[in-house]
């Protein structure tokens, strides 16, 4: 996720935000995931996006989530996008990384995130 990317202290790989030293603050984090479930066969009912922090030295927690569940399984999505925000406190060296869940009637696979509609980003909007 490098692509029209905008990061002043190269502190994302593609993957991972690691705050950079003299970065702690309160940031907004935000991500967006576009599912693409294809043709019929494939429909998505149940597409989670989580935000998760991990403090340095620490353990992974969600800080967002973003969920479409349709209840009824004979419905059938086929794109949807599905989004989570954040304000949250981070620290030195702590990380941010957006992860996926999604699943068919089926119990199983099949979507896929398209880079093309999905971002991922964050910007500090107050010091320590």
């Amino acid at each position: 996720m490098t692509d029209n990317e905008k990061d002043s202290h190269s502190a994302f790989d593609g993957t991972t935000f690691t705050v950079p030293s003299g970065g702690a603050g309160l940031y907004y984090i935000f991500g967006t995931i576009y599912y693409d479930w294809g043709s019929a066969g494939n429909d998505g009912e149940l597409q989670n996006t989580f935000i998760v922090h991990t403090p340095s030295g620490g353990s992974a927690a969600t800080i967002a989530f973003g969920r479409f569940l349709i209840g009824d399984p004979a419905k059938a999505i086929y794109d949807i996008t599905v989004s989570a925000n954040v304000i949250f406190q981070l620290g030195v060296g702590d990380t941010v990384i957006m992860r996926i869940y999604a699943a068919d009637n089926n119990g199983g696979g099949g979507g896929i995130a398209l880079a093309d509609h999905t971002n991922f980003g964050g910007f500090k909007i107050a010091g320590v």
